[in-house]
C-alpha cells in the first residue's frame, strides 16, 4: 500500500525563566491555559515583505485540547490566506480573476502545542513550547512552519529559539562528516555596463546572482571553514545560508551584509529546526488527513521519538 509522506517541522520556542509572575505559569496546565487565553483575544494578523504588495494573513486560530503523552496540549487549527496578488487566476470551467480583493487560503492549517519544563528547583526552571507543524502532502513545504513561528511570536509572545551561530559551528565540530551541507550564496550589484548604448535610456539597473553548493560526508574541519569564508568575504548587499543536515538536525546560519542608513551592517542569525516525519496511506487521505483526532496520533508517535533526535 502507498504511504504519502507527512513532514513535521519541530521548533521550540525561547526558553523562559519561571517566577510567581511569570505569565505561563509553572505548571503545564496553566502554561495550556494561558495560552488559550492569548489565542482567544486573537483579532488577526497581516504580514507583508518590504516592496511587495501580497499580503500574508492569518484569519483565525481555533484551539482544541487533547491528553499528549501525559500532558494537556493544544491542536491549533488556522486559518490564513494570501490576498493582493493583483495577478493571477482561478479556474475550473471558468476562468476568475483574482485581483487586489481576491484570497488564495487554506482552513486546515494544523499544529500541535506542546508544553515543556525543565529544570529541577523552582528558582532555577523554564518553560517552553514544542510547535509541530503538520505539513501533509497537500501543504506547500514550508507553509504551516511559517505559520508556526509567526504564532509563536506575533501570539504566544514566545518566539523561536534562536541558536548562536558559534552554537552551531560546535555542533559541526563535533561532527566526524558533516553528512550534508547546503550553502546558498546571493549578491546583488548595481554596477551598470556604462558604455551600454542604451545607458541614457536606463532608469535603474541591478544584478542579482546566487550560486548553490550541496556537499557529502564534508570532513567538520572543511564544513566550518567554509562557514567562515562565507561569514567573512561578504561584501556589498551579500547574504550567506548555510544548512548543516544531521539526520532529522537542520543547523541553519544566516549571514547578511546591507546598507542601512549610508552603514554597512552585518548580520548572523543561528536557527535548529528537527525535521521529523510520518505518513498516511494514499487511499485514506482524503478521509483522514484534516481529521483531529487522527492528526493528534500522528503527531504524538512523533513526539514519543522526538527526544532521541533532540538530545
Amino acid at each position: 500500500m502507498e504511504e504519502l509522506e507527512i513532514k513535521v517541522p519541530v521548533f521550540v520556542t525561547r526558553p523562559q525563566p519561571i517566577s510567581d509572575d511569570q505569565m505561563f505559569g509553572g505548571d503545564y496546565e496553566s502554561m495550556i491555559q494561558n495560552a488559550i487565553d492569548l489565542i482567544e483575544n486573537f483579532k488577526g494578523l497581516r504580514k507583508k515583505k518590504k516592496n511587495k504588495t501580497r499580503e500574508s494573513v492569518i484569519d483565525s486560530i481555533e484551539c482544541t485540547r487533547y491528553p499528549v503523552l501525559n500532558k494537556p496540549a493544544l491542536l491549533l487549527q488556522v486559518k490564513a490566506y494570501d490576498t493582493n496578488l493583483n495577478d493571477g487566476y482561478f479556474e475550473t470551467d471558468t476562468r476568475i480573476e483574482i485581483g487586489s480583493e481576491g484570497k488564495i487560503g487554506c482552513d486546515n492549517n494544523f499544529i500541535l502545542l506542546f508544553p515543556q519544563i525543565e529544570g529541577v528547583n523552582y528558582n532555577s526552571r523554564s518553560c517552553s513550547f514544542l510547535l509541530l507543524a503538520y505539513e501533509d502532502p497537500t501543504k506547500e513545504n514550508g507553509a504551516v512552519a511559517k505559520l508556526a513561528k509567526a504564532i509563536a511570536k506575533d501570539v504566544l509572545k514566545q518566539p523561536v529559539k534562536n541558536v548562536k551561530p558559534e552554537t552551531i559551528l560546535e555542533s559541526i565540530r563535533e561532527m566526524k562528516n558533516v553528512p550534508e551541507l547546503y550553502v546558498t550564496y546571493t549578491s546583488l550589484s548595481f554596477d551598470e555596463d556604462k558604455d551600454s548604448k542604451y545607458q541614457q535610456y536606463r532608469s535603474s539597473f541591478k544584478l542579482k546572482k546566487e550560486r548553490e553548493e550541496v556537499f557529502k560526508n564534508l570532513p567538520s574541519d572543511m564544513a566550518e571553514e567554509i562557514v567562515n569564508n562565507i561569514k567573512n568575504n561578504l561584501t556589498g548587499i551579500e547574504k550567506g545560508i548555510i544548512r548543516a543536515v544531521q539526520g532529522k538536525k537542520q543547523y541553519k546560519i544566516i549571514a547578511e551584509r546591507a546598507i542601512k542608513d549610508a552603514e554597512e551592517q552585518m548580520k548572523e542569525l543561528g536557527e535548529l529546526v528537527f525535521n521529523m516525519t510520518t505518513s498516511i496511506p494514499a487511499n485514506e487521505l482524503e478521509k483522514r488527513v484534516n481529521d483531529k483526532d487522527y492528526i493528534v496520533e500522528k503527531l504524538t508517535g512523533v513526539l514519543t521519538n522526538f527526544d532521541s533526535y533532540a538530545s
